[in-house]
């Protein structure tokens, strides 16, 4: 079966399709129209004109391509589950799902032993998924790796703090890079996963009337809204001088490179920074100085952890306080000390005690 996605570089439309064992791919240059371009859609249709194979016979790989055409997930749910089939599924990936047996799901963790745990797991999970919908549509007759345990998840020990954030800001001025400072503190302020919904995010997001950001998620898809107080200066006035000179030369985006260029990769600009402010081999992250650190300081402040969420974008109030909790040491020991005082009874004297014990025969032979 063939695929059809988008080159986020240049936007042209790439058909994915294997043949004789090795992965072949014709490009459609885009068309105004939103979606692919009709050449590339009938060229997709005459590949997969030949039936797709069915029942006890459809592969892992033809199983989730279904899936994915299908059930029409989110573009980073689309990207991942294609990126663990054709990777690390590999070697495997065309044999039938109902074969597949727990060496095969061994050789998946072993292709995937320099990721953590976790996205181990996750790849597992997404294995799991489009096996119990491929029983659903009866594509296959039962679900392989259903019965195997995952990886114990591996507790992360998140680093980096304000006077962190501080000596990075400095840094990326020093170094000339002050495009990613910024790009630290919107992401910080808007409390969002440093990478696409940094890159990503344009002017029009911003209500400038109301005082507030409405963000689309790049985990969940799903809309989120930060509000700010229009009485209070700040963020929103800073952001509003670069957004008047952005839209004077054209430019959407909110965080770009000097000339209004997009931003595609910050390795480069992120391991010189990082080098000037002196936090090499101390294993912190942007991520770490951005969102983690926006909600650690928001439940430090003994702000309502509902009111976090919200910003965060958490769906769930238990995840945030899963991972956001456990770096407020100060908040343990307030709560140590909001205890009330509990009176401790006298000592008994040591004469007293060997009376005691006496008079229970404790000291008897029996």
């Amino acid at each position: 079966m063939a695929s059809i996605y988008q080159r986020q570089v240049d936007g042209r439309w790439i058909v994915a399709w294997r043949e004789d064992g090795r992965r072949r791919y014709r490009y459609f240059q885009p068309t105004r129209a939103d979606g692919p371009p009709a050449e590339a859609l009938q060229f997709k249709t005459s590949l997969e004109s030949s039936q797709a194979p069915r029942g006890p016979d459809i592969s892992l790989a033809a199983l989730a391509l279904a899936y994915l055409e299908s059930r029409r997930p989110h573009r980073c749910t689309w990207l991942a589950l294609r990126k663990y089939v054709a990777e690390y599924c590999e070697p495997f990936a065309e044999k039938p799902v109902d074969l597949l047996t727990k060496r095969d799901l061994e050789i998946m963790r072993e292709r995937m032993r320099h990721l953590s745990p976790n996205t181990t797991n996750k790849a597992q999970a997404m294995v799991q998924a489009v096996c119990a919908w491929g029983i659903e549509q009866g594509l296959c007759a039962n679900n392989p790796w259903a019965q195997f345990k995952k990886l114990r998840r591996r507790t992360f020990a998140w680093r980096g703090s304000y006077a962190d954030l501080e000596r990075v800001l400095a840094a990326s001025v020093e170094t000339g890079e002050e495009w990613f400072g910024w790009a630290l503190s919107v992401a910080f302020n808007l409390a969002l996963r440093f990478g696409r919904e940094v890159f990503e995010l344009q002017w029009a997001a911003f209500e400038w009337e109301l005082s507030r950001v409405r963000i689309e998620q790049s985990k969940r898809g799903g809309i989120k809204i930060v509000e700010f107080d229009p009485a209070e200066p700040g963020f929103l006035d800073v952001a509003r001088g670069r957004c008047a000179a952005d839209v004077a030369v054209g430019c959407p985006w909110v965080v770009h490179r000097p000339g209004g260029r997009r931003v595609v990769s910050y390795n480069k600009a992120w391991e010189k920074i990082r080098r000037a402010a002196g936090l090499e081999g101390t294993g912190i992250r942007p991520y770490d100085l951005t969102r983690h650190l926006a909600a650690s300081t928001m439940l430090a402040r003994e702000q309502d952890p509902a009111a976090v969420a919200e910003v965060t974008g958490h769906r769930d109030l238990a995840t945030m306080l899963r991972y956001y909790t456990h770096r407020l040491p100060e908040a343990k020991r307030r709560a140590i000390r909001s205890l009330p005082p509990v009176s401790v009874p006298a000592a008994v004297p040591a004469a007293d005690c060997c009376k005691m014990l006496h008079k229970k025969g404790v000291g008897e032979d029996r």
